[in-house]
């Protein structure tokens, strides 16, 4: 079972999201709410998170900062980004600091919503491999 956090000052996302996964019968991944990271350290406490879905613009952070954030609370696991904000430089810049992907929430489909998640766990699962095989 994934544990998946979602970061979002956007209440109506997270219902939107909830709903459709309802809708769905997907009961993997289980999904967490947080409106800004404050909340995500309290849920921290009681859930191992595997990955993370955030808002690119939160307050106090936008852009990479979010990234680092997520990374000094979470640790080094997956982060997808998810927003209203189309801009293609952000997107690269977020993907090249090291997020798994860069959707826009307007365009989400649930399908593709899982399947990327789906697939940032399985490349995350492949570096922890291969960073221990190392060792």
């Amino acid at each position: 079972m994934r544990h998946v956090l979602v970061i979002d000052n956007d209440l109506s996302f997270y219902r939107f999201l909830k709903e459709k996964l309802v809708q769905s019968g997907i009961s993997d991944p289980l999904f967490y709410f947080a409106k800004d990271f404050v909340e995500a350290k309290i849920i921290k406490q009681a859930v191992k998170i595997d990955l993370v879905l955030v808002d690119v613009h939160l307050k106090k952070f936008n852009g990479t900062k979010v990234i680092d954030q997520v990374y000094n609370l979470l640790g080094k696991i997956p982060v997808i980004i998810f927003t209203d904000f189309n801009d293609e430089k952000t997107a690269i810049d977020c993907i090249e600091y090291g997020a798994e992907d860069y959707i826009l929430k307007h365009s989400i489909q649930l399908k593709d919503l899982i399947k990327s998640i789906r697939f940032a766990a399985t490349r995350h699962r492949k570096r922890v491999q291969e960073f221990s095989s190392v060792k």
